[in-house]
């Protein structure tokens, strides 16, 4: 009688958990076209369309010639990122993170898949966005 109960309550939970992704997970990287920073921190891309269940690659390259900090908080909070990989350093399951320095220029490939719709900017740490990720 209680396993019957126990796994009625388990094939509940479970249905109700259970969700789609609209990438195939098992795929390499989906590589976004980059983005990149000039002397005026103006962006080359200024929106990105992504879907929920994607995963992506995003190179975000700095040309500024100075010390900024890349920032899309709101879009790395609602993902779950794999991987940032810097020159020959790779980090793994970094989760979320607040922002990226760059103390010269360089690149920085963030590895991510985004959970959650909605409109995420991004930009410098402190300013106004200057651009966004749509996510459906």
């Amino acid at each position: 009688m209680i396993g019957g109960i126990v796994a009625a309550v388990l094939g509940v939970v479970v249905c109700a958990g259970s969700a789609e992704a609209a990438g195939n997970l098992t795929a390499r990287a989906t590589r976004l076209p980059p983005l990149v920073f000039d002397k005026e921190f103006k962006p080359s891309v200024q929106t990105y369309e992504l879907t929920t269940g994607t995963y992506y690659r995003l190179t975000v390259e700095s040309k500024a010639g100075d010390e900024w900090q890349f920032a899309a908080p709101e879009l790395f909070a609602n993902s779950y990122v794999e991987q940032i990989a810097i020159r020959d350093i790779e980090i793994h399951g970094a989760r979320s993170f607040g922002w990226i320095e760059f103390d010269a220029d360089g690149v920085v490939n963030i590895y991510f898949i985004p959970i959650r719709p909605g409109e995420y900017g991004f930009g410098v740490r402190g300013r106004e966005p200057v651009g966004k990720f749509v996510v459906k």
